[in-house]
């Protein structure tokens, strides 16, 4: 009975998600089934921005997300949408340009700033890591040297365990735990040790650096490479579904891996640049502007020119090229501060996750010279939300229907924190049975019973276990991130262990003991 009511509640709850996954534009009334809107780069002047921003602040509202940030940047179009969602602490409303610690998408900023360096002849990527960090002792030494690119595509072999730790101490004596250049798991401590390369190899504060080569002439004002000090948008953990505000510490040598800093503009800023990079928009002049050359271009067919609003590129087409590439020009993979795949058949190059308060999602999708920018205030598992927000403005713009389903993450810790609960009020009413049929140890289960009692064993063991092995990073870094997540994973299992056992002990006895009394009634019906 019990298990019907936690499956209803979770239809209940899908259910009460679902009116969000669709929501047509008024383009769509009367259009024929199926209709598709032109693809970006023809049309943008015509979609919606109002269903844009009203489906994002809805899903925003389901997953409980307190504030987010969303840029989309077409290469011809320039910044085609910039919006901030949600309040902030003081009742400021979110915005394009609020700063948000950015996660793994920090990876993007030191492959930009290790490719800046390799066009400048200070480093070069098959040379072994130790030429820059000759203080670096690695644990067990490596049967080959590690080398520069195998830090950029996540080839390395070094311990994820570790990487997850953020120890000072552990980019000293970086553990081994792979073979150099073979497939194996990222590790966070490939691109904390390529942003002591980048320390080592320019003159001054990385930072001041950073400002000179990269953000600067991109026009990135609210960038860092690592925790800056400036306000970023108040971190939210995940509880069961609803967030509560928390601060985390952050440790800056791991800024180049996973606590850099940006807004959504300047992120935009970043891929309409490698966008213009790769394919360059024809322009008609150069003008100085207060950060480096601003270009102009005349659109096609009109008289006006147009202001475009990436400046020089920082890097080369072929520097951009290689950054986008898996590891030995595979089709899929792991890129230099990206992951490429194929979405739907179309190729998608992205970046995103979570740290213990915030996550983001980024894309290039170059088929379409598009890149969509998502940053939120809340530790999202794996950066869900936001890559949920970023498929669903994508689909909008493009098809003008959104198909989505942002319920799936807060129906499935409201659906953990349930279990949590249950194992928790039943536990002590199975032993206060089991209390009442004193103790009893030895009972015939029956068949069914028994496999009950199987069940009620191995899906907690499998769960426990699962969790363990599929764990996307190590145990401890992961009850950081995921509080919630861990507590119930490690509570839920055995409190419904115990009470699948005695639940088994209480029903068999109870209906030996009704049986008996039910037999010595009619056995006395029987003698009168």
């Amino acid at each position: 009975m019990k298990t019907q009511l936690l499956l209803v509640t979770f239809a209940a709850l899908m259910l009460i998600g679902a009116p969000v996954c669709a929501q047509p534009t008024e383009a769509d009334v009367g259009a024929p089934q199926g209709a598709v809107a032109p693809p970006p780069g023809q049309d943008w002047q015509k979609f919606d921005r109002e269903l844009l921003i009203s489906s994002v602040d809805t899903m925003r509202a389901v997953m409980q997300v307190p504030a987010a940030a969303v840029v989309i940047v077409h290469r011809e179009e320039g910044v085609v949408f910039a919006n901030g969602f949600g309040e902030l602490p003081g009742a400021d409303k979110a915005g394009a340009n609020t700063r948000f610690s950015i996660g793994p998408a920090s990876e993007v900023f030191t492959a930009v700033a290790i490719l800046r360096l390799v066009e400048q002849g200070e480093v070069e990527l098959d040379a072994p890591v130790t030429r820059y960090l000759p203080g670096v002792k690695f644990t067990p030494e490596p049967a080959s040297p590690i080398t520069v690119r195998q830090l950029l595509h996540h080839r390395a072999g070094l311990s994820t365990a570790q990487g997850d730790v953020f120890d000072v101490g552990g980019l000293v004596a970086p553990e081994v735990s792979g073979v150099p250049g073979a497939a194996g798991a990222a590790s966070r401590l490939d691109y904390a040790l390529l942003g002591l390369v980048v320390e080592a190899s320019v003159e001054g504060p990385v930072g001041a650096w950073m400002e000179a080569e990269v953000f600067g002439p991109l026009g990135m004002t609210s960038s860092a490479l690592a925790p800056s000090g400036e306000p970023v948008a108040a971190g939210h953990q995940y509880v069961y579904g609803w967030t509560v505000a928390r601060e985390v510490g952050q440790d800056p040598r791991f800024g180049p891996a996973m606590f850099a800093e940006s807004s959504a503009d300047d992120l935009g800023a970043m891929l309409l640049a490698m966008l213009r990079t790769m394919k360059p928009v024809e322009v008609v002049e150069e003008k100085e502007a207060a950060r480096g050359r601003r270009r102009v271009r005349r659109r096609a067919g009109e008289d006006a020119e147009e202001e475009v609003v990436a400046v020089e590129p920082v890097v080369s087409a072929g520097s951009v090229e290689a950054m986008l590439t898996a590891w030995e020009g595979a089709e899929e993979g792991e890129a230099m501060g990206w992951t490429r795949e194929r979405v739907n058949g179309e190729l998608v190059v992205s970046r995103s996750g979570a740290t213990a308060t915030h996550s983001v999602a980024i894309a290039l999708l170059p088929e379409r010279d598009m890149g969509v920018v998502v940053l939120t205030n809340v530790n999202s598992f794996g950066g869900f939300a936001p890559r949920t927000i970023q498929r669903a403005v994508v689909e909008l713009l493009i098809t003008r229907t959104s198909t989505v389903f942002p319920f799936a993450e807060f129906a499935l810790r409201l659906c953990l924190g349930i279990l949590l609960l249950t194992g928790l009020v039943d536990v002590p009413r199975q032993l206060w049975r089991w209390r009442r049929n004193q103790f009893v140890r030895r009972v015939s289960l029956g068949g069914k019973r028994t496999a009950r009692l199987v069940v009620a064993l191995v899906v907690p063991v499998a769960a426990v276990v699962g969790a363990v092995w599929w764990a996307p990073m190590h145990l401890g870094a992961l009850a950081e991130q995921q509080p919630d997540l861990v507590l119930a994973l490690a509570l839920a299992p055995p409190l419904w262990l115990v009470r699948g056992v005695l639940k088994a002990i209480n029903d068999a006895w109870e209906e030996r003991a009704r049986r008996l009394q039910e037999e010595g009634l009619e056995g006395g019906l029987e003698l009168l």
